[in-house]
């Protein structure tokens, strides 16, 4: 999974080159920091089809300035994640987040959860902080020891969120 990210950021041709990938298998991946995270770069896109699997992460840091990321996007990129599971759990002092959103995204047909093991930060299952977002047939949770636990997270620049048939467990924002 992290070979198709590094190939969506080298596509040269950001104007007609979408990334599809399609997972055949779970994908479990544990990241040393924040900075390893699976992240779109800006002005790219990617069509990430879960196909019916889990993609789970988790980190190694113990920094509480390093947050727990399922898939980061930057400015002007555009994602599209659709039928399957991503999960992302969190026990140091960082942030658990399942999609932190930058840039365009949409979230189809998927179950996208977030937990936190201790109190000293909070869990989003989408951060989503600027761009369009459409998220539609989705259960989206968070779960945190503290009491900052969202399903979504609503940035004060964020232009446009549509939500439909969805399952959540809190919306909340700046």
């Amino acid at each position: 999974l992290a070979e198709a990210f590094t190939a969506a950021n080298g596509n040269e041709d950001t104007t007609n080159t979408v990334t599809y990938v399609k997972l055949n298998k779970d994908v479990s991946m544990t990241h040393t920091s924040s900075a390893t995270a699976l992240t779109l770069n800006k002005g790219k896109a990617m069509v990430l089809d879960l196909n019916s699997k889990t993609y789970s992460s988790s980190t190694t840091s113990t920094s509480g300035a390093d947050a727990t990321y399922g898939i980061k996007t930057e400015l002007n990129s555009l994602l599209t994640v659709k039928n399957g599971t991503i999960s992302v759990s969190s026990s140091n002092d960082g942030y658990a987040i399942g999609i932190q959103s930058k840039g365009n995204l949409n979230v189809l047909n998927c179950t996208i959860g977030a937990s936190k093991e201790n109190a000293n930060s909070g869990a989003y299952g989408i951060s989503y902080t600027k761009g369009v977002a459409t998220i539609t047939n989705c259960t989206i949770t968070a779960t945190s020891v503290g009491d900052r636990a969202q399903s979504i997270d609503i940035g004060t620049t964020t232009p446009a969120l549509t939500i439909a048939d969805c399952t959540v467990n809190a919306i909340g924002g700046d």
